[in-house]
């Protein structure tokens, strides 16, 4: 049960991950259109903004990556808790 569990919980970061991945390129597009880009609010311009070339990722990437692996471990240990 605790693996069918796991497994729905990748599925679910995977659609996340290809959600964000969608939403950055049509960002990132409203960004190089100048029609469009008075539509793109500051937070949504500094997400997808250009790294510097000296950065290897971003604090929202290690903030994000730090979060999804603590949700993770807190989500499987109340489905263990609950169904074993």
């Amino acid at each position: 049960m605790a693996l069918i569990f796991l497994v729905l919980y990748v599925l679910f970061i995977v659609v996340l991950v290809t959600g964000a991945i969608h939403w950055a390129r049509k960002k990132r597009r409203e960004l190089k259109n100048p029609s469009t880009r008075h539509k793109v609010s500051p937070t949504s311009e500094f997400l997808v903004k250009d790294l510097p070339r000296d950065f290897y990722v971003s604090v929202q990437f290690c903030v994000g990556f730090a979060l999804s692996g603590f949700l993770t471990v807190a989500l499987y240990k109340i489905f263990l808790h609950y169904w074993n």
